[in-house]
């Protein structure tokens, strides 16, 4: 008797194709996580807390215009996505070459007015930098600055690799870039030149490197990015006003991050900034985790709804969101409850308790803002941006002056985490109002289906570790015991609580396919 093999439906092969992204996503995250993370032991080795702390406000300074790459950058994978979906490729084309005019106007930009306003404000006293290193802060803003202005060019290139989903191509250069900025780190103790100005050099070397990388191969594997002088004022109008309410949407975002850095160094001296940034450079390395999983599900989203298939994207959605969240659970928890010896792993010696507290704060922040990704890409990809984009947007840039409020009257520096999490809380419940406007996605099944299992679970997984904290010593044992019980706990957690029938029986089906696979 002969046995029936079915066609395999397209959902099925897109379902394989994040599957398999995913995995090498995953595969080059284990990697420059972990070089990443020595990378960062090194350099504050080299640079010394001071100087740490004045790469990180300085870097922060130049960098506040990196938030013009990820608006357009959402914005060119939006459109090009779209495009693919639809297979318009004659559309695709048109689309890339006006992204590619559009980026080099921001380039210029760029150069031209935030270059010389930075530079003004770096040397207008504002700064807590010590008078002896402001020569050497000029030369690593104006090298920073050099660095954005690449980034922005070659937007529309890793743009187009996203929409094609050869993520595959990332995980290869990921790994070639963090072992050049590892080697990078290790080559500072052999130079008596000033370091910190070396390292910006160095940095700019291997951003020009990687990025110039990424142009060949789509010059290579991909005719649309044969550039074409397009002359469609509609297009370019269509573009830049949805490029436009991005810009404003990461804008805000920006504000937790940059501004927030640079406001605490208004009050503080630098090796406040260098507490804190370690402690969000430890959570941002561990957020790989859900960043990976929803780089490869985004494109899917947005080819799904292009595509009108809407059941699989509202599935993508809310799978993506809420196993994000149950990925990060398992390395979070850790971080919390071991702060201070994952610290003392990283960085080689016991922390600072104001570093400590900044790394807890910033591993319950990661867990509320890690649900929201698949939320914002389906708002992206309905094309319809601007309420979704002008109410969080307003939100988030609340975090900015009530921080600054709050340290001018007087609270510790911590107090800026406490208000960003605060305001995550309420802006995560108005994305998923706000989407199921746009997409008529019932907002208490997204509740139901995604908030409710991955609270509960962790709400249950809580007070294994807390427990074992309790009982034993720290070091070693403790540290592995608090690893591995509570996640071995909560893999059965979200398997019984956090899925749902259909999602079990999908993952059990898996499981056979694979063992019986030849």
């Amino acid at each position: 008797m002969t046995e029936t093999v079915m066609p395999e439906t397209e959902n099925a092969r897109n379902s394989r194709r994040i599957v398999s992204n995913t995995l090498a996503l995953y595969g080059r995250m284990a990697l420059a996580t972990v070089t990443g993370m020595y990378t960062s032991r090194i350099v504050l080795q080299m640079l010394g807390e001071t100087d740490n702390g004045i790469y990180s406000v300085v870097g922060s300074l130049a960098t506040m215009c990196s938030f013009l790459i990820a608006a357009m950058s959402q914005a060119t994978q939006r459109f090009l996505a779209y495009d693919l979906g639809e297979r318009n490729y004659p559309q695709l084309s048109r689309t890339f070459s006006t992204f590619v005019n559009i980026y080099s106007l921001l380039a210029l930009l760029v150069m031209l007015l935030v270059g010389p306003l930075g530079a003004w404000w770096l040397n207008s006293g504002h700064p807590n930098i010590p008078a002896d290193r402001l020569t050497a802060a000029n030369w690593v803003f104006f090298l920073t600055i050099a660095m954005v202005i690449i980034d922005v060019l070659v937007i529309p290139y890793t743009s187009m690799i996203i929409a094609h989903e050869r993520l595959k191509v990332f995980a290869l250069v990921s790994v070639a870039d963090v072992g050049l900025r590892l080697a990078i780190a290790l080559m500072l103790g052999m130079f008596g030149y000033d370091r910190m100005i070396f390292f910006a050099c160095l940095s700019l070397g291997v951003t020009l490197l990687m990025q110039s990388f990424y142009v060949f191969f789509c010059l290579r594997n991909y005719t649309e990015c044969k550039y074409r002088l397009v002359k469609d004022r509609q297009l370019w109008r269509t573009l830049l006003s949805y490029a436009g309410w991005n810009l404003w949407g990461n804008a805000a975002y920006m504000t937790m991050t940059t501004g927030i850095n640079i406001v605490i160094n208004m009050f503080f001296m630098p090796v406040v900034n260098t507490a804190r940034d370690m402690a969000y450079k430890l959570t941002g390395a561990l957020s790989g985790l859900y960043v990976n999983l929803q780089m490869a599900i985004n494109p899917q989203i947005i080819k799904s709804y292009a595509a009108d298939n809407r059941d699989f994207m509202l599935k993508l959605l809310f799978r993506g969101a809420k196993f994000s969240f149950f990925l990060m659970q398992f390395v979070c928890l850790p971080v919390i409850f071991e702060t201070d010896f994952v610290l003392k792993i990283w960085l080689g010696s016991p922390q600072s308790h104001l570093m400590v507290l900044f790394a807890r704060l910033a591993a319950i922040n990661t867990l509320i803002d890690c649900i929201s990704g698949t939320l914002m890409t389906a708002a992206q990809a309905t094309g319809q941006i601007k309420l979704y984009q002008s109410i969080i947007g307003g939100l988030l840039l609340l975090i900015l002056p009530v921080s600054y409020l709050l340290l001018w009257l007087g609270y510790p520096p911590q107090a800026t985490a406490y208000v960003s999490i605060c305001v995550s809380v309420i802006a995560l419940f108005v994305r998923i109002a706000i989407v199921s406007r746009l997409m008529n996605m019932p907002f208490v099944a997204f509740i139901r289906n995604t908030l409710v299992p991955a609270w509960l679970c962790l709400a249950l997984a809580l007070p294994l570790p807390w427990w074992l904290c309790r009982i034993m010593e720290p070091g070693w044992g403790r540290f592995l015991a608090v690893c591995l019980l509570p996640g071995i706990a909560g893999w059965w957690l979200m398997y019984f609580i956090g899925l749902t029938p259909e999602e079990r029986t999908l993952l059990r089906r898996k499981k056979t396919d694979r063992q019986t696979s030849p």
